[in-house]
C-alpha cells in the first residue's frame, strides 16, 4: 500500500541532506583550496590576460599568426603556455565549489524574477563593461542609471542609445539625474519605478557595479545560493 505523505516526506529530507552535504562540501573545498585559488589573486586584469593568452593559443593552433594583431609567424613561448595551463588548473577549485552550490535546495518559493540595476557614464570603457554585463547576465533585465546625464536626449545618454548592441539588450528602464546623481538618487529612482509602474513584476533586485568582472561568475551557483540563504541583501 502506497502512503504519499510519508513518501513525499522522505523526498523532503532527502533532497535537504544532499543540499546540507553539497553546502558543506562547498565550504570544505573553499578551506583546502584557499593557496590554489590565491595565484590567480582574483583581479579583473589577471583574467582579461588569461583570456587573451588563451585566445591566442587557440589562435596559433587553429589558424596561425594574426594578421589584424601584427605578429610574426614565431611558436608561442612554451613557457607562456605554461603558465597559462596552471591558471586554469587554479580555477578548477573554484569550479568544483561552483558546482555543489548549485545543487543546494531552494528555501523561496516560487521562480525568481530578477532586475538588475547598474550605473554608468558615457566613457568607452564604461560601455564596454556594460555590453559584457549584458552579453553575460542576458536572461535578466537591466535598470541603467546614466549619472552624468539628466535625460535621454543628452550626448551622454545618446552614446548608448545610437549602439545596436544597447538597443537590442534587456534594458526595461533608464534613469536620469535629477539632483546630485548619487547612488542614493539612482536607488531611489529605480526602486521607485520597480514597486510603482512594475509592481509585483520582480522579486529581486540586483545591484552591481560598474566595473565588475563577470568572468569567473556562475550564474546557476550565485542563483542556487541566494535561492537556499534567501538573504534580505546579496553582493557577489
Amino acid at each position: 500500500e502506497s502512503y504519499p505523505g510519508v513518501h513525499m516526506s522522505d523526498a523532503i529530507h532527502d533532497q535537504r541532506a544532499t543540499s546540507l552535504a553539497a553546502l558543506q562540501e562547498a565550504q570544505e573545498l573553499a578551506k583546502a583550496s584557499s593557496s590554489a585559488l590565491s595565484v590567480l589573486r582574483w583581479s579583473a586584469s589577471k583574467v582579461a590576460a588569461c583570456s587573451l593568452r588563451r585566445s591566442r593559443l587557440l589562435e596559433d593552433k587553429d589558424t596561425g599568426p594574426s594578421l589584424l594583431s601584427g605578429r610574426s609567424g614565431r611558436h608561442q613561448d612554451p613557457a607562456s603556455a605554461d603558465h597559462y595551463s596552471a591558471e586554469c588548473q587554479a580555477l578548477q577549485p573554484l569550479r568544483r565549489i561552483q558546482r555543489q552550490l548549485s545543487l543546494l535546495e531552494p528555501s523561496i518559493p516560487g521562480p525568481m524574477r530578477w532586475l538588475i540595476h547598474v550605473m554608468v557614464n558615457s566613457r568607452h570603457d564604461s560601455q564596454q563593461l556594460l555590453r559584457g554585463m549584458l552579453i553575460a547576465l542576458a536572461p535578466f533585465d537591466f535598470s541603467v542609471f546614466h549619472f552624468d546625464a539628466r535625460s535621454p536626449a543628452d550626448e551622454t545618454a545618446l552614446r548608448y542609445s545610437r549602439q545596436r548592441w544597447f538597443a537590442e539588450a534587456r534594458v526595461v528602464h533608464r534613469g536620469f539625474v535629477r539632483g546630485t546623481g548619487c547612488i542614493l538618487e539612482a536607488l531611489q529612482t529605480t526602486v521607485g519605478w520597480m514597486l510603482g509602474q512594475r509592481r509585483g513584476v520582480y522579486s529581486h533586485l540586483w545591484k552591481l557595479d560598474s566595473d565588475l568582472d563577470l568572468s569567473l561568475l556562475d550564474l546557476a551557483a550565485f542563483r542556487a545560493l541566494v535561492a537556499h540563504r534567501a538573504p534580505f541583501l546579496s553582493q557577489p
